[in-house]
Order: C-alpha cells, then sequence, then structure tokens
C-alpha cells in the first residue's frame, strides 16, 4: 500500500455567484471513482501593514464590519486592486488611504494562506517603520474608520485576551513580536 495521495483532477469549473467583493467558484472534481462538487471563494490577495510611529507606537485601525456587527480592532491594510503594481504597492495606497500616514521604508514580513479550505487568496504582511502623517485618511466610501496608535504589548494583550479577534491583525502582532521587532 502507498502512501501517496493524488490529488482530485478537475473536470468542470464555473463561477456560481460574481460579486464586488468575491466570486463563489464551484469544481466539479473526481478521484478514486467518485465525483463531487468543491465550492470556494475568489478573491484578491490582500496585504496588511504593522506600521510604527517615531516613538514606537504601531497604528490601530478601527473599522465597522457589517459581517460582524461590530467595530473590529485592527491594522491598515486590504485588498489588491487591479491599478496595484505590488503587494508592496498595494500595502502603500491602503497606510495612506486609511490612516493618512506614509512611510520610507516598507519591509516584507511574511505571507500567510489565511484559509485554504474555503479561500484562493495570499495576505502578505508587511512592516513599515516610522511612519509619519502626511495627510488627512482617505477611507473608501463604505469604510467608517477610526485611527489610533497603541504599543506592541498592548496589541499583544489584546490579542491574548480576545479583545482583538481578527485573525490577519492577531497574526501580524504575534508574528511582529516573535520574529520583527528588536526592542
Amino acid at each position: 500500500m502507498s502512501d501517496e495521495i493524488s490529488p482530485p483532477e478537475r473536470q468542470e469549473t464555473e463561477i456560481a455567484y460574481a460579486g464586488a467583493q468575491f466570486d463563489v467558484r464551484r469544481d466539479t472534481v473526481s478521484g478514486d471513482h467518485e465525483r463531487h462538487e468543491v465550492e470556494y471563494l475568489e478573491t484578491a490577495d490582500a496585504v496588511v501593514v504593522v506600521a510604527t510611529t517615531p516613538d514606537d507606537r504601531i497604528l490601530v485601525v478601527e473599522e465597522w464590519r457589517q459581517s460582524v456587527g461590530r467595530f473590529d480592532i485592527g491594522l491598515p491594510g486590504g485588498q489588491l486592486e487591479p491599478t496595484d503594481e505590488s503587494s508592496a504597492a498595494a500595502a502603500r495606497r491602503e497606510l495612506r488611504e486609511e490612516t493618512g500616514y506614509e512611510a520610507d521604508r516598507l519591509v516584507p514580513m511574511q505571507s500567510f494562506d489565511p484559509l485554504t479550505s474555503l479561500l484562493d487568496s495570499t495576505i502578505h504582511f508587511f512592516v513599515a517603520p516610522d511612519c509619519r502623517r502626511a495627510g488627512e485618511p482617505e477611507p473608501d466610501a463604505d469604510e467608517r474608520i477610526r485611527i489610533r496608535t497603541a504599543s506592541l504589548e498592548s496589541l499583544r494583550s489584546q490579542v491574548r485576551d480576545g479583545t482583538i479577534t481578527d485573525m490577519k491583525t492577531a497574526v501580524a502582532v504575534l508574528y511582529y513580536a516573535a520574529f520583527v521587532d528588536e526592542r
């Protein structure tokens, strides 16, 4: 008996639903003499920015999230747009739009697939050290955002006690604390 597992073969594929933020793709796959359908969301890759100020504070975005019916504690970020040349360009754009801050340097931190059983996208995490205020935030028309700053320790505590429930924010804070922050 072999320990090898072969992936199923896609027989058919279709967009079952096309939306503004995501599409639902339905694949018919076969393997081991059976056929079944698999549905997953197709969406653009996204970025998250751990943006620090010269006094070692981290920019925090509190944003209304209709899907959970509350303001969510997060970090600057969002989906790549067709006009973005790269994930780094999207990170700079989102930082400026959501916070009004800019950074001279943008350092790639890591990339993760957030939910491989349901999504086809990747989230790219960046560090933007020593950000400076460049103007007023320019959020998208559907965004309701409050900006504040917090210490790294405060954010770690909020992840630990469950105040921060957004997975990408928790990953960014903990990864930054474990592998990037050198204080």
